[in-house]
């Protein structure tokens, strides 16, 4: 994984593991997380987003009394 993330080609990567064919390879891809949440950031970049911070307002409120009226 450490390789295709520098940019390494999967047929490079297949032949350096011995893998029969670039399927094997492609396998192991799929497996890693990294990769998905890199896809998915670029494609839907505000859902990834860290949370943004902040102070949750109550209005007036304790969180007790908030708490019990969900």
């Amino acid at each position: 994984m450490h390789l295709l993330k520098a940019g390494v080609d999967f047929a490079t990567i297949s032949q350096w593991l011995g893998h029969a064919s670039l399927n094997t390879t492609m396998r192991y891809a799929r497996a890693d997380i990294d990769l998905k949440r890199q896809a998915l950031a670029q494609v839907f970049p505000g859902i990834l987003a860290p949370p943004k911070g902040g102070a949750f307002v109550f209005q007036g409120e304790d969180i007790t009394g908030w708490l019990r009226r969900l």
